[in-house]
């Protein structure tokens, strides 16, 4: 399992260094708009279960889909997302102590 990290972990360094030196020609912020923040709350939610880690990742992509929907329309802070996430993240872990989810 410590092998295939590190593996993962190298393949991901070598695709963000081609991003940044070849595609994008320097390091700029918006290069990752908060992917592995999510990606490790969805993974964190979901546990090892496949499908689990499928339908959060769903779910994730929609309720941020609609933040840029909301952010255009109705001129909503996208910070509305972010806290829209952690209220779900709250609530599981509000959960899991009282024995129902986890």
């Amino acid at each position: 399992m410590l092998v295939c990290m590190a593996v993962g972990g190298g393949i991901a360094g070598l695709a963000g260094m081609a991003e940044v030196s070849a595609i994008q020609g320097r390091l700029v912020g918006e290069i990752s708009p908060g992917y592995g923040y999510m990606g490790f709350l969805v993974a964190w939610l979901a546990g090892p279960s496949v499908t689990k880690t499928i339908l959060m990742a769903l779910l994730f992509a929609f309720i941020s889909s609609v933040g840029d929907v909301l952010q255009i329309t109705q001129s909503v802070p996208f910070a509305v997302v972010n806290i829209l996430m952690a209220a779900i993240l709250f609530s599981v872990l509000c959960a899991g102590k009282r024995g129902g989810a986890r």
